[in-house]
């Protein structure tokens, strides 16, 4: 049993979603990962779900276990797709050796697994939909002792079923400790709010009291990407929603985004996306009429 195992759950807004698609943003994602476990429920449609060990389709009522540093891509090819994802960590200095170690054996996996949900398990995630708000996880202890149920019956399930998906055994039976998970998302709020401003490495490593090296690590662990790497995604992210919703000129998202030259701006968007800004506008412009 693991029932007295300990989890640290991802409250961010951002991280804990139930949500139906965003229609205006592109249906297909750049490849991700985190430093947590993902759960992706699905409520209705389908996504696909691709990493380096195969492709996995999840349709209504399957779920996908996501392992921490697994770069992956959500295809949500459906327009009535909408999820459930939760995001945790096992808690090591809360939880005896013991369960400890019994939790590693069930997690000792990179990759996706997928399953289909059980009665138990459709019966707490209707339950913590009930007490959202706003699309957000209420941080209570009533949100917190379904989430650890929920978790618990996925993690029984697993046990009792096997694992299925696109995965491999991980060699060594480690999570990522809490510690590195608070920093790397502090630092991850602290980018995606500053990514306009003219923030270099030696500014955010000083904020955040580490090297540069270790800046890096924490960036390449979560997105597989250098500091340098990440603010150009941001920016090139954000040119890329405003072409697709807004009539601003490029000259007027190139400084808005964080750019100083359009010229510099036009050659890291060439190398994106493949095509220049103005050319992506119409692409996007003609597909949604």
């Amino acid at each position: 049993t693991v029932t007295n195992a300990r989890f640290i759950f991802i409250m961010d807004k951002s991280l804990y979603r139930d949500c139906s698609m965003d229609l205006s943003f592109d249906s297909f994602q750049l490849a991700h990962s985190h430093l947590y476990f993902e759960l992706l429920f699905i409520r209705s449609g389908h996504i696909d779900l691709h990493c380096s060990y195969g492709s996995v389709k999840l349709e209504k009522g399957e779920y996908a276990l996501i392992s921490p540093t697994t770069q992956h891509i959500s295809d949500y090819t459906s327009k009535e797709t909408s999820y459930f994802s939760l995001g945790f960590i096992v808690q090591r200095t809360s939880t005896e050796e013991g369960i400890y170690n019994a939790l590693c054996s069930i997690l000792n996996f990179d990759g996706i697994c997928q399953m289909t949900a059980t009665e138990d398990i459709l019966h707490l995630i209707e339950t913590i939909q009930r007490i959202r708000t706003n699309g957000s996880f209420l941080p209570n202890v009533q949100a917190t002792s379904i989430a650890h149920s929920l978790i618990l019956s996925v993690l029984e399930q697993l046990h009792q079923q096997g694992m299925r998906g696109a995965y491999r055994e991980r060699p060594n039976n480690t999570f990522c400790h809490e510690h590195l998970l608070e920093k790397a998302y502090a630092l991850d709020k602290y980018l995606n709010s500053n990514f306009t401003l003219p923030i270099t490495e030696e500014s955010v490593s000083n904020l955040f009291y580490i090297s540069r090296r270790q800046l890096n690590e924490i960036l390449r662990l979560m997105y597989d990407q250098t500091f340098r790497q990440r603010i150009v995604f941001l920016r090139l992210s954000h040119a890329a929603q405003l072409l697709r919703t807004t009539d601003r000129s490029v000259e007027e998202i190139v400084h808005e985004v964080g750019y100083v030259s359009v010229g510099n701006f036009n050659q890291a968007f060439r190398q994106t996306f493949g095509i220049n800004p103005g050319t992506y506008r119409r692409k996007h412009r003609i597909a949604s009429q």
